[in-house]
């Protein structure tokens, strides 16, 4: 927003002007100019909104509702974003100058069109640069988490102490390291998806499955 306003306060509205960059909420983006309106304001119940819900751009004569200055206004909504820009002259302002029929027709218009082919590159500018962090982001996230991954399996595979992982819905073997092969005599693969009843005596199974439950259920 606060860059948006810069850019509005660098063109020249006349003394009465007004520009603003407004959302189909009607909630204020940006603004430069004159004007009471400000960034924050709900404007849903201007001309604007009125004449928007017609066309999605055109021309109209404000009845200083706001500020109690009446604009010749037009406006335009941003493809692709759900926003709009208006750009609004004071009558004293348009009265004033001279070839005001052409200041009417074509210098607002002017205005209009540059504003918003100015903030339709820039918002599409913004939304490369945040998909592309978005992605770096991720990248990064996910290179961060295979080297986790990488260094715990190293870890696990390394350390002479037995370990195994079960699922503690139906106590089947989802991991198993080097240790628990050289102890219990077998190769992972023949453990791995196998349940204790798979791979020892009942008694034996029964004894795991029961100290499974408890350590479970003790929510270590």
């Amino acid at each position: 927003p606060v860059q948006f306003s810069k850019f509005f306060d660098h063109i020249d509205l006349g003394a009465h002007g007004i520009a603003g960059l407004t959302g189909l909420d009607g909630i204020v983006r940006a603004r430069g100019g004159s004007g009471s309106e400000k960034i924050g304001d709900d404007v849903s119940g201007s001309q604007a909104f009125r004449h928007l819900r017609v066309a999605s751009e055109g021309s109209y004569v404000s009845d200083g509702k706001f500020d109690g200055t009446a604009r010749v206004f037009s406006y335009a909504t941003i493809p692709d974003y759900p926003l709009y820009v208006a750009v609004g002259i004071g009558i004293d302002d348009v009265l004033a100058a001279p070839h005001r029929d052409r200041w009417t027709l074509f210098g607002i218009g002017g205005i209009l069109t540059t504003i918003i082919i100015s903030l339709t590159w820039f918002l599409a500018r913004e939304e490369k640069r945040r998909h592309a962090a978005e992605l770096t982001g991720r990248r990064r996230a996910e290179e961060e988490r295979d080297l986790n991954r990488d260094f715990l399996d190293s870890v696990i595979e390394s350390v002479p102490a037995t370990i195994f992982v079960k699922n503690v819905r139906d106590h089947r073997y989802i991991l198993i390291n080097r240790a628990a092969e050289k102890l219990w005599g077998v190769s992972r693969a023949d453990v791995i998806g196998k349940t204790p009843y798979d791979l020892f005596r009942k008694e034996t199974a029964d004894f795991i499955t029961l100290s499974d439950n408890k350590l479970a259920q003790s929510g270590a």
